[in-house]
């Protein structure tokens, strides 16, 4: 059976839109197919490679996982399916933005760790460096 124009329009608009969100998250393939698989569908990176360039189209339970995975509505992925509406569409930058917004509050916590460590390094250097220095003295 062939597609119509409409159906590989749509599988090649799903796969922008999906790779859209997902790098807009932060995501790698592998990463989100190891997300997806916690879900209990497998799709291995190389599928989600094919389905962002529109060469695989998905089933319902993978539409379902890829969305739930990425935390967006299906309406953010799926082309003129359920009323990519304005709300829908601001409702998925707001989950993609409360996404990056927790990744950075880790990469802050982490630098802010790591300066702590240098503050203690640095205050352990100078404690050497001024006994050895009163010993030099005496």
């Amino acid at each position: 059976m062939e597609k119509t124009e409409s159906a590989v329009v749509a599988t090649r608009q799903f796969g922008v839109n999906l790779k859209t969100v997902r790098t807009s998250i932060g995501l790698t393939q592998a990463q989100l197919a190891e997300a997806v698989g916690d879900l209990g569908v497998r799709l291995t990176h190389v599928m989600i490679a094919k389905i962002e360039g529109g060469t695989r189209p998905t089933t319902v339970p993978e539409l379902a996982a890829l969305a739930e995975a990425l935390r967006v509505p299906l309406s953010r992925l799926v082309p003129g399916v359920m009323g990519n509406d304005e709300m829908s569409n601001l409702e998925a930058d707001l989950v993609m933005n409360k996404a990056r917004t927790l990744t950075n509050l880790d990469i802050i916590e982490h630098v802010e760790d790591e300066i702590m460590q240098l503050r203690a390094n640095h205050e352990e250097l100078l404690s050497t460096l001024e006994r050895r220095a009163a010993a030099l003295r005496d």
